[in-house]
């Protein structure tokens, strides 16, 4: 920082020749700026980099979201040409009828028109045949019979008009239904044509953006993949559109850097300041202090993440209020209490919770009974809020808009976005803890690698020990570990494994075996903080991996199946144990007494 403040840093060092200057190697490493001049200039070519690549990156991003909506659109226009087919089809026998019914009703009116004609003729003729002036005085028998014969013709004519009338009203309305129908079917051709020409053209503007983004959007044929195949692709990031967020993630940094050295001065004086304040968390006053959540954006800017534990943050961050900080990771949060969290969760504008229910949960001192009657008196659910049940990672996910919905034994269960994709073990840690926790949803997606120590105590196995002993440890089982360890000793092999049990009391006795039989003193560094490090109880090893893992069970009496059940109630413990190794474990324990409490029945199917 005094570097690119425009401070040039040396250090003495003596040479054979005398003594010269040098920077120091972590100035040569970094190449700051020689002076705030510099500093601007690296920091006006650091802003057009990130524009550029940021600009082209928005571009790819918005090429994506075109993919989206031209799925969603393909889709409503192929249900819309779909319904007006359907319409098409419903109404194409209507207009037939009607246009046959309009035909016909034109042939009836053309015949009542001619008979019409015809009586319009005989009215004329007989009109024209009428006898002469002295017969109509005289009413002779000649004009009475013409009389009565025009009389007749003009009923005739009469009934012929009104025929023909009301075969006018009915031609005219069965051709004007016909017109209508006509015309709604012309209307339906012309929008399957237009819905057809736009469902074309959005096809090939989406056949062409994915030809530039290919195997990316989440499109039917996403769905018809098989469940493993849609858990390990990335939907969405292609390798162009990864490599652009690289770029501009690369690009940011570079940015990032260029601006600390440009404002590298007061960077350092609000550093200094912050940590001037450390001890007392104040700065002398209450103005002063509400400088303190600047001073931490400051420290920010150079360590992008502080970690603390949930019981430090009020200590830690006294003078910080409610969303003053951007984003909070919250790590193993299946194994955190919820009222844990709320400091942290306060003091951030939004939180990423990470965790696993179905590992280890929640440790409570109380009795069940009593933090469920606490609930009850304040009005809460327990089933909801209280631990073990309840934990961080619970209530993240019931409050979280994204989650997947699967269906267990117990019924449908709610996660949020779920990592169903597995790279960590082996068979048949893999297949076990998919069994007993997650429905066999998991997917493998582990490369097959070599393991020393599997290749000198062979395959993962149940070595059955049938022991007794105090409380819940067994000395057979102690010492059945001691024989295996010292094979991987003699073949000198790195004692890359975890120790893990159940039970502290087992925990204990199998560190104190372990420190005074010798058996590491020269194989580890320090025997001493080995054994703390590398033995514990299962809740100890939780976010841990090694290659291997020896699961010491313990409770070796008949009569200590309320132990055996307490660890086999619940898939958590178990699954915790086995997936800590990556390539073998090795289960010492009675497993007569072991294989019918709980979950450890599917261990025992598992492992020959």
């Amino acid at each position: 920082m005094q570097q690119a403040s425009g401070n040039p840093q040396l250090i003495n060092e003596k040479t054979e020749d005398g003594t010269r200057q040098r920077p120091p190697r972590v100035v040569a490493q970094e190449r700051p700026p020689a002076d705030h001049e510099e500093a601007l200039r690296r920091w006006r070519k650091a802003r057009q980099r990130f524009t550029a690549v940021l600009t082209e990156a928005k571009k790819a991003l918005a090429d994506l979201q075109q993919i989206h909506n031209l799925l969603a659109a393909i889709a409503k226009g192929q249900a819309a040409i779909a319904q007006v087919e359907a319409e098409i089809a419903s109404l194409q026998p209507t207009v037939s009828r009607a246009e046959d019914v309009a035909q016909a009703a034109t042939l009836i009116h053309q015949k009542q028109q001619r008979l019409l004609e015809t009586s319009e003729r005989n009215a004329a003729g007989a009109l024209h045949s009428r006898p002469g002036f002295l017969s109509r005085v005289f009413r002779t028998t000649t004009y009475r019979a013409w009389q009565a014969e025009h009389g007749a013709v003009l009923t005739t004519l009469t009934d012929a008009r009104n025929l023909f009338a009301a075969s006018k009203k009915v031609v005219d309305a069965k051709i004007s239904e016909h017109s209508r129908l006509a015309a709604d079917f012309e209307r339906l051709r012309k929008t399957q044509a237009r819905e057809t020409s736009a469902l074309d053209q959005d096809k090939q503007r989406y056949v062409s953006l994915v030809h530039q983004y290919p195997g990316t959007p989440i499109s039917e044929e996403f769905f018809e993949l098989r469940h493993a195949d849609k858990q390990i692709t990335a939907p969405w990031l292609d390798k162009k559109t990864a490599r652009l967020r690289n770029d501009v993630f690369e690009a940011g940094m570079a940015l990032h850097r260029a601006f600390v050295d440009g404002a590298a001065q007061p960077i350092r004086h609000n550093l200094n300041a912050l940590i001037d304040g450390f001890g007392t968390r104040s700065l002398g006053s209450e103005e002063k202090d509400a400088l303190i959540p600047h001073l931490w954006s400051t420290l920010f800017l150079l360590v992008p993440v502080v970690s603390t534990t949930f019981a430090s943050v009020s200590r830690m961050f006294p003078k910080i209020g409610p969303e003053e900080f951007g984003w909070l990771l919250v790590d193993e949060a299946g194994q955190a209490l919820p009222q844990a969290a709320v400091g942290a969760l306060i003091r951030t504008k939004r939180a990423i919770v990470v965790g696993d229910p179905i590992q280890i949960e929640p440790v409570v001192v109380l009795p069940d009974q009593l933090t469920e009657a606490m609930c009850h008196q304040f009005g809460v659910d327990p089933v909801i809020y209280s631990p073990p049940g309840a934990s961080v990672q619970t209530l993240a996910d019931s409050a979280t808009e994204y989650y997947g919905t699967f269906e267990t034994k117990l019924g449908m269960r709610e996660v949020g976005v779920p990592l169903l994709v597995h790279r960590r073990c082996e068979e048949p840690m893999f297949g076990l803890s998919n069994a007993i926790a997650y429905e066999n949803l998991m997917v493998q997606a582990r490369t097959a690698k070599t393991s020393a120590i599997r290749n000198v105590l062979g395959p993962s196995r149940w070595v059955d020990v049938e022991g007794h002993g105090q409380e819940k440890w067994c000395q057979q089982e102690g010492q059945v570990l001691l024989g295996l360890l010292r094979q991987l000793r003699q073949q000198d092999i790195t004692p890359d494994f975890y120790i893990v049990t159940p039970f502290v009391v087992v925990q204990d006795r199998m560190r104190e075996m372990l420190r005074t039989s010798g058996l590491l003193d020269g194989w580890v560094e320090n025997p001493f903080a080995w054994v703390y490090e590398r033995v514990g109880t299962v809740h100890t090893v939780q976010g841990r991996e090694a290659e291997a893992v020896f699961f010491i069970l313990g409770a070796p009496n008949a009569e200590q199946r309320g132990a055996r059940g307490w660890a086999g109630g619940r898939p958590n413990l178990l699954n915790v144990a086995v997936t800590r190794a990556k390539e073998a474990v090795y289960v010492i324990g009675n497993r007569a007494l072991w294989k019918s409490a709980g979950v450890f029945q599917s261990l025992d199917e598992f492992l020959p």
